[in-house]
């Protein structure tokens, strides 16, 4: 399991390595299709709120090891600033994103206690016509505290919890990455986006960012592809956070063309979202058909891990891009292959231009 690969890395004392990213990609042509007006290249002021519910889809029979949750939230905010230390006067996105879900484990007649789950993340980077890379990322945080399945459950050991936050800074030139990454004490009361001064000890990484082509921070990447057009298979280059390795992402296929609406008999084609005013009114409920592109997100490699399914919604109109290539749908397994957890877009405050 990826994470207990990573804690095991943890253990060994911190040092520095150059890890070489996968071989060249071709470079993604990339639209700003979250504004209204989705031809525009420059960054302007921007504020969207996008709103999802998580269920749970269990995928286990009978009376064996299995996972219970609640419906839980995701919530991502993007915003603009130019006040950025050593980056003053230069625009950029800011994109953070909070994630809650509660839940239990159970194993034959004995259970788990309890839990909550949550996650932040906050990623800072350039506009599509960044003459370096297309949205090129600046750095990028991430706190996390979960509660991971096992792969060989107990009466007394039914999961495994992790504490712990990391964060990339790149170079101008976005040739090499800085990494560092913290084991957190277990978290004790509410969570916060960023833990409380504590006494724990990084590790610190140097990673070199080989290859050629589009290269999207971990944090930045379901956001990034509401700017491609989703008819074609691509490829790009990131580091995976839990390896420190920067590899090749890819579609293994072609994305798919559908039809979502509410009352689809089909519950992977169905669609309902409020649009809200900037006051937070509701402008409009979403129901009737929404034109939408499918993909499928894995890891090229030789154990490329399990596919994450992606649904976004397709330009309308240039010059009037209704849905502004939101992301509609998330389908996301969990480890041990206990199921999968579905995001489902609720509430929209889109940009007004």
């Amino acid at each position: 399991m990826k994470k207990k690969r990573l804690f095991a890395l943890l253990a060994c004392a911190p040092l520095a390595v150059l890890c070489a990213c996968g071989g060249g990609v071709r470079s993604l042509a990339l639209s700003a299709n979250w504004y209204k007006g989705a031809m525009q290249k420059q960054i302007t002021d921007i504020d969207e709120r996008l709103e999802y519910t998580v269920t749970f889809r269990d995928e286990v029979e009978g009376n064996g090891y299995h996972a219970s949750y609640q419906e839980g939230s995701y919530v991502t905010e993007l915003t603009t600033t130019d006040q950025v230390e050593g980056h003053e006067g230069q625009k950029m996105y800011v994109l953070r994103t909070r994630f809650e879900i509660s839940g239990k484990f159970l194993y034959g007649d004995h259970e788990s206690e309890p839990f909550t789950d949550h996650t932040y993340s906050e990623v800072y980077f350039f506009g599509v016509d960044d003459h370096t890379n297309p949205l090129r990322p600046l750095k990028s945080y991430k706190h996390i505290s979960s509660h991971a399945p096992v792969a060989n459950p107990s009466e007394t050991t039914l999961y495994t919890p992790y504490h712990y936050e990391y964060s990339f800074d790149y170079s101008e030139t976005l040739d090499t990455a800085k990494y560092s990454i913290t084991t957190l004490p277990a978290l004790e009361g509410e969570f916060s986006p960023h833990p409380a001064e504590n006494d724990a000890t990084p590790s610190e990484y140097d990673i070199k960012l080989t290859g050629s082509g589009t290269y999207l921070d971990n944090e930045q990447i379901f956001f990034a592809l509401r700017g491609l057009e989703l008819n074609e298979a691509v490829s790009f280059r990131s580091v995976d956070p839990q390896t420190r390795l920067c590899t090749v992402l890819t579609f293994p296929s072609v994305p798919t063309s559908v039809d979502l609406n509410a009352g689809s008999e089909d519950p992977e084609n169905t669609i309902s979202f409020d649009i809200l005013n900037a006051d937070g009114t509701v402008a409009e409920t979403v129901n009737g058909t929404v034109r939408a592109n499918v993909a499928t997100l894995r890891y090229s490699a030789s154990q490329p891990g399990p596919e994450r399914k992606l649904t976004y919604a397709a330009l309308t109109q240039e010059n009037n891009n209704k849905y502004r290539n939101v992301l509609l749908k998330i389908e996301n397994p969990i480890a041990q292959s206990l199921g999968y957890m579905t995001y489902s877009l609720k509430r929209a405050r889109f940009s007004e231009t």
